[in-house]
């Protein structure tokens, strides 16, 4: 009993891993092999922009959990410019003679304006 007080005794649920832990240690052995390795850098000698979204196309196989991740990550616009063109398309669509428009219709009509071409 006196080895159980002081912590000498290991038990079984300490010593088996939890599928949790497991998935830590595959994202960290990943994250590690990415560090080692050398990847493009974006722009070359040669002014030849390389694209992060091809690499990681390509090596998504070698890193498939944090591939997940960085393509979240990539694919938000850099700039604001998308989100601007929807609110001025947006004043446009309700207007003051318009301005009794239910949320659900507006919004159907910005969907329209913007995929007119396949409507």
């Amino acid at each position: 009993m006196a080895d159980f007080m002081c912590g000498n005794e290991s038990s079984e649920e300490e010593d088996s891993e939890t599928p949790e832990d497991a998935f830590v240690r595959a994202i960290d052995a990943q994250i590690e092999r990415y560090k080692a390795e050398k990847y493009p850098l974006l722009n070359t000698d040669t002014q030849k922009y390389n694209c992060p979204l091809v690499w990681w196309s390509k090596n998504a196989t070698n890193y498939p959990d944090i591939w997940k991740l960085a393509v979240r990550i990539l694919h938000i616009p850099a700039t604001s410019a998308p989100a601007e063109r929807v609110f001025s398309v947006a004043s446009n669509v309700i207007s003051k003679k318009r301005a009794s428009l239910t949320p659900d219709n507006a919004n159907l009509l910005i969907f329209l304006h913007d995929n007119a071409e396949f409507v």
